[in-house]
């Protein structure tokens, strides 16, 4: 079931954009952690302004908080 919930979240998005404009190292508690400021544009090029709260685990970059994502 979350395979199918991830792969249906990915086609939502499937038109949209997102650029990352600056990463900021904010310390490092059990894992490396940064804050992201991004551009996205949606499926008809609107662009937003978000910022990401991410950590790097040994599988790679995840998304640990964000209060502008929607």
């Amino acid at each position: 079931d979350r395979r199918r919930v991830a792969t249906e979240v990915v086609r939502a998005f499937d038109d949209s954009h997102s650029e990352l404009v600056a990463l900021y190292a904010t310390g490092v508690e059990t894992y490396v952690r940064a804050h992201a400021l991004i551009t996205h544009r949606d499926a008809v090029g609107y662009p937003t302004f978000k910022t990401l709260e991410v950590g790097l685990t040994e599988v790679g970059w995840r998304v640990t908080h964000s209060p502008d994502w929607q």
